[in-house]
């Protein structure tokens, strides 16, 4: 994936431009930022209106509170990644693109390939007072862990890699998949009509 970075210089007119841009010439999938609130609160309805996904990174309960369905703050995660290549150095990847955000990862698990019983993990991830988790791994894996994370009672944000775009979760997570974030050029219809 690619990053497109704007400084919006702590400026509600300048937030307004660039967010438009990001939303509207740059066609992006998600935005992380702004520092500040009031910036925040002067583009969510571009945000809302685009339907881009957008972490704030401003600390104000106005915006956290205001109901949006698209802005939304996240600042500690946790993860569930598999022993796999693809998941490891994929989440590393995300890992370094986070490092100059205000998300705090407070706490990561891992698994291996293969694994279906993820309570251990999930367990510890629930006791770690998280705002998301982030899930790294195959198409097998995250029905199963979606599943489990809503039985053992996560009602919290779950985010996961291009591997969510396949029917196969749907099928093995059925509602526990509602409301997954994540980003891929594709997404596969449970049929075609």
């Amino acid at each position: 994936f690619s990053v497109i970075a704007y400084d919006d210089q702590f400026n509600a007119e300048t937030a307004v431009k660039v967010v438009t841009r990001l939303t509207q010439t740059d066609n992006v999938d998600a935005i992380i930022g702004s520092m500040s609130s009031a910036n925040i609160l002067a583009t969510a309805d571009i945000v809302e209106q685009a339907q881009v996904l957008e972490i704030g990174c401003g600390t104000s309960p106005t915006w956290t509170n205001a109901g949006y369905e698209y802005v939304f703050r996240v600042t500690r995660l946790g993860t569930m990644v598999s022993s796999t290549e693809y998941a490891t150095t994929g989440w590393a990847e995300v890992k370094e693109q986070l490092a100059d955000t205000d998300i705090e990862i407070v706490l990561e698990t891992d698994y291996m390939a293969g694994d279906t019983d993820f309570t251990g993990q999930i367990t510890r991830l629930l006791n770690a007072d998280l705002d998301g988790i982030l899930l790294y791994g195959a198409t097998e894996d995250y029905g199963i862990e979606c599943k489990q994370l809503r039985q053992l009672g996560y009602e919290g944000y779950i985010y996961g890699s291009e591997t969510f775009a396949a029917t196969d979760v749907r099928e093995v997570a059925s509602d526990a998949a509602n409301g997954v974030l994540f980003a891929c050029g594709y997404v596969i219809p449970d049929a075609i009509e």
